[in-house]
Parts: C-alpha cells; sequence; structure tokens
C-alpha cells in the first residue's frame, strides 16, 4: 500500500473580517484574493497532514503563541490546489507544544467565484443608477418638523397692479348716439362664459386715482337715473384689462363725470395671466446629499399655498425636468375665479394638470352708494307735465302784473290737465321731500377688507420644504450604508459602488457546484443582509465615496 507523504499547507491569519458574515470581502479573481490573504500577518504550517473541512487543526504550538490570529487559509496539495478559507471558532489547550483549534468554513471566500446569481426578490441594495426620482418607495423613516428651505410668489401681490370691473345691465345713454352700436351690439361672453351684462374696466392706478374714475362712474350713472343698471363692481388682476382692445374704449361725454373705461371685447377661451415655474433645490437645509433619493419627497418637495387656508403638496420628482412649471388661468366674474395648475406634472403636458389644481382666494367685491334723490330726481323731474307745472308756480308766486298772474296760472293749469293745482303740488312736494330725506342706498359687498388683499397676499407662494438639514443627514447616511428599498425581482448589484454594495434579498437564487450546506449558508447572508466591500483599504470605513462606477 502506497503512503502519501503529508503535503497540507495551513497559515493562521491574523483578518478583519469577522465570523458574523455582516461584512465579507470581494474579489475580482481568485488570485487578487490570495494575494490579499497571504500579504496579512500569518504563521505558516508546510508539510500538514490533510486537513478536513470544518474540522479541528492541530497546531505545533503554545495556544499564547497563536491566541491573537482569528482566521485561516488551507490546502491539500495532495488531492488539488484549491485553497479553503475558514474562520478560527475555538482554540483548545492540549499541551505546552500542542493546540487543538476549531475551524469553520468561511462559505463566501471559498466559494464567491463558483456563484450564479439568478433573478431574487431584492428588498434593498446600492443601485447602479441613482437618477433623481427613478427610486421613491417609501422607506418608513422619521422626517421630523418639515422647514421652509425658500418660497416664491406668483400672481399679483401690490394692490395697484388690480383693476376694477363695472357690470352693467344697461350702458351709459350717450352710448346710443350714432357711432356706438358696436357697443350695444358686442357679443356678451368673456372667457368662454356667457353673461347678460356689459363688463367695463378702469384701472387702478399706481396713486389710486381710480378712486376719481369709479366715484365718477357711480355719480354719473345716479345723475342719469340708471344707478341700478350698476350690477356690481369688482377687482380684477390689471394686466386682464382689455385697453385699446377692438375699439371698444369708452370716454364720458359728461363734463362734470369724467372717466375712461375699456370694454372686454367676447372671448370663448380662458383668460391666462400666464405661466410661473419653480427650480428644484439641490440642497435639503443647506445640506448636500449624497443619495439622490433625500432629494425627493418625503424629505424634500415643492408646497403650494393660496394664502387663504389651501395647500397643494407636489413631488419634485413628478414633474418631468427641474422646474416645477405652472399657469394661472382666471374668470372674469366676482371675486376673479383663480385656477393655478402645472403644466409638467404626472407626465402631463400644457393642457394637462386640471386634478393637480390649486384655487386662489376670491378678489373683493366692491360696495357703491345708489343716491335715490338723484336717481328720483333723474327719473320724475324730466316729465313734461312736472316741468310746466314748475314753471307755472315760479311765474304765479314772482307775479308783479295781471299778464304775469294769468300766465303762471294758464301754465299751471295745462300742466295739471285738470288735475287739481294743490293737489299735484302737495303730490310733488310730498314726493320730492321724501326723495330729499330717503338715506342713500349702499350696494354690493360692504364687508370688502380682504387683508389678504390690502397685504398683497392674494397670490399663490411656493414653498419649498425639506426635513432639517439634522434629519437630512441622519437619512443620507442610512441609504449610503444600506442603500435604497428597491423590493423587485432581478439579479442583485453585487457591484455597482465603489467601495462597498450593501444586499438584502427575501428570497436568494444561486446556482453552484459547491456543498449543499455551504450553498444554504450563503443563501441565509443575503437574506439577512450583507454588505460587500470592493477594496480591501476601505473595509469598513463609511466615510469614503461610494459612488456608482
Amino acid at each position: 500500500m502506497a503512503v502519501i507523504a503529508p503535503n497540507s499547507e495551513i497559515y493562521l491569519i491574523k483578518c478583519p473580517i469577522e465570523l458574523d458574515n455582516v461584512n465579507q470581502l470581494r474579489f475580482a479573481n481568485a488570485t487578487a484574493q490570495h494575494n490579499y490573504f497571504n500579504g496579512l500577518t500569518k504563521l505558516s504550517l508546510t508539510k500538514a497532514t490533510f486537513q478536513r473541512k470544518d474540522g479541528t487543526i492541530r497546531w505545533p504550538g503554545s495556544m499564547e503563541d497563536i491566541i491573537e490570529y482569528n482566521y485561516c487559509m488551507y490546502r491539500n496539495k495532495n488531492h488539488g490546489n484549491k485553497w479553503f478559507y475558514a474562520f478560527i471558532e475555538n482554540m483548545e489547550y492540549i499541551s505546552d507544544s500542542m493546540t487543538a483549534i476549531k475551524i469553520k468554513t468561511d462559505v463566501w471566500q471559498t466559494w464567491q467565484f463558483d456563484l450564479t446569481f439568478k433573478q431574487c426578490f431584492v428588498e434593498r441594495e446600492h443601485v447602479s443608477d441613482d437618477t433623481f426620482g427613478k427610486h421613491t418607495l417609501d422607506e418608513g423613516l422619521p422626517t421630523g418638523e418639515y422647514i421652509v428651505n425658500s418660497y416664491d410668489e406668483y400672481g399679483v401681490t401690490n394692490p395697484t397692479q388690480y383693476a376694477v370691473v363695472a357690470q352693467l345691465s344697461d350702458l351709459p345713454s350717450d352710448m346710443a348716439a350714432a357711432g356706438t352700436a358696436r357697443f350695444k351690439n358686442a357679443q356678451k361672453i368673456y372667457g368662454g362664459l356667457p353673461n347678460g351684462s356689459w363688463l367695463m374696466c378702469l384701472p387702478w392706478s399706481s396713486n389710486f386715482t381710480l378712486y376719481e374714475s369709479l366715484n365718477a362712474l357711480i355719480e354719473w350713472y345716479n345723475a342719469d337715473g340708471r344707478i341700478d343698471a350698476v350690477v356690481s363692481l369688482y377687482v380684477i388682476p390689471k394686466s386682464l384689462m382689455p385697453s385699446g382692445a377692438a375699439g371698444l374704449d369708452y370716454t364720458s361725454t359728461d363734463g362734470n363725470h369724467g372717466f375712461t373705461g375699456y370694454f372686454f371685447p367676447a372671448s370663448t377661451t380662458p383668460y391666462s395671466i400666464g405661466t410661473h415655474s419653480w427650480t428644484r433645490n439641490t440642497t435639503v437645509d443647506s445640506y448636500t446629499p449624497h443619495n439622490k433619493k433625500v432629494l425627493c419627497f418625503p424629505y424634500n418637495y415643492l408646497l403650494m399655498s393660496n394664502n387663504g387656508g389651501t395647500e397643494v403638496t407636489y413631488r419634485w420628482e413628478e414633474f418631468s425636468s427641474s422646474n416645477a412649471t405652472f399657469k394661472l388661468d382666471v374668470l372674469i366674474n366676482q371675486g376673479c375665479d383663480q385656477k393655478l395648475r402645472p403644466t409638467n406634472y404626472k407626465r402631463t403636458d400644457t393642457s394637462g394638470g386640471y386634478a393637480w389644481s390649486i384655487t386662489g382666494q376670491k378678489l373683493p367685491t366692491l360696495s357703491w352708494i345708489s343716491d335715490y334723490y338723484l336717481n328720483w330726481q333723474a327719473q320724475n323731474g324730466s316729465t313734461a307735465a312736472t316741468k310746466q307745472i314748475r314753471r307755472g308756480e315760479q311765474k304765479f308766486n314772482k307775479a308783479e302784473n295781471f299778464f304775469d298772474f294769468v300766465g303762471g296760472l294758464g301754465e299751471m293749469i295745462g300742466g295739471g290737465l285738470n288735475y287739481g293745482y294743490q293737489q299735484i303740488k302737495n303730490t310733488i312736494s310730498g314726493i320730492e321731500s321724501r326723495a330729499e330725506t330717503e338715506p342713500d342706498t349702499a350696494k354690493g359687498n360692504a364687508n370688502s377688507g380682504d387683508i389678504n388683499f390690502t397685504l398683497g397676499k392674494t397670490c399663490f407662494t411656493g414653498y419649498k420644504m425639506s426635513v432639517r438639514a439634522e434629519v437630512a443627514k441622519v437619512i443620507d447616511g442610512y441609504f449610503d450604508r444600506y442603500g435604497y428599498k428597491v423590493s423587485t425581482n432581478k439579479i442583485p448589484e453585487l457591484h455597482s459602488r465603489q467601495n462597498w454594495n450593501y444586499v438584502k434579498l427575501s428570497d436568494c437564487n444561486i446556482i453552484a457546484d459547491i456543498p449543499q450546506s455551504d450553498l444554504d449558508e450563503i443563501k441565509n447572508l443575503f437574506v439577512k443582509g450583507i454588505t460587500l466591500w470592493h477594496n480591501p483599504t476601505t473595509f469598513l470605513d463609511y466615510s469614503q465615496t461610494n459612488a456608482i462606477i
């Protein structure tokens, strides 16, 4: 029977890898692996007898001399050239010159080049593509209180940037003259909404001289006896004023009540103030994260407010560019309905975004005075009979001779048409007296003191919200160490980063021609979660950059 001479090699090594396998080293090939372990501090034993896997090494030496060594590598040259790597689990004193060393196979280092990973359900990993907005699954991490990074306003922010619309059921009387048919025949449809009234716009200048024009309009209608034709007065943004549009400018012909207004032409489409964009912030409370997910919701988002109690949250990652673009549509009506909608949100275009719109505050409706006496005088004081009686009364009271007396009496009789003079006089005097003492009537909204309007806050405000820098750093550090939640069936990323990859699987599918018990142990390592380090010189150093390769 042939005798096989002992020819196994065993090295005891001081190694940074620990038995728990939470962190492991990954090598490009077996040569790089061997060179690394062979270069560590070690004790060697050659010409040893066959070393059994997961067995005991009988080391010729005192336990005190080898107690600092925690790892070993060995190969049985008589039976092959493969190196096995193992943890030292325990040491037992046998004699001053012999120590029993219990070893356990490091299944990852021993078999990592024999493994073929198939598709697995990956719970977490360091992704190979960290494009902003690509990874948005909820991590369930605490965010704390949110803060404002910056904000920007859009809309009309100054009371002088508004104009007033007078809604009129009847036009001023001088428009009945020739050449004014363009007003009477104009279609009354504004922003696609039919209206039974005409809309006249009065500008509001920086020194508030609109007050004079507005008063002149009201006084004009009062003097014309048709104040009830003023249906309402309300505020709109000045940029919507149709100055000079379609020849519909109007200047009153009454020298005592001078003002210029602009009638709205017919419009079948909504009015728009325009568009505005908010640029996505690249920091979180001045902290610049390594991981793009920290710049996504719920750690970073856009909060839109109408400054009147309505707020809508928008996720930066749902916009098709780094700018969140919104369009402000309005309607020329009482309160001036406003709707701000995103135009590049959730894959919508410039014609979409209505489902995520936010309505604006109502703009003020103004009050005005209906002068009862002026209206009565205008409506009743110009009738032929009344004028004739008035003239007769004046002549009768001032008669200095017979002819004046007869003339005045004749006019009163003719004007009265057999209606008793005294009765007519009493009737007229009673009505006139009541008209003079009747209080003026306030119409419209007498409580239009909208504090937000006077403060210039009927606009929209976009707040760039985020977690505090302290929280952002904690979250970013968590992603640095454990990657993102992906919950995807895929081949796991084992080497997509410069220094380390963390991988955690729900199930692990690996093909390998290795002992089944070792394969099961490897699978369990990935189900538990493991960090693979690619550079031994940066092992366990999380301060290193970990860029995508």
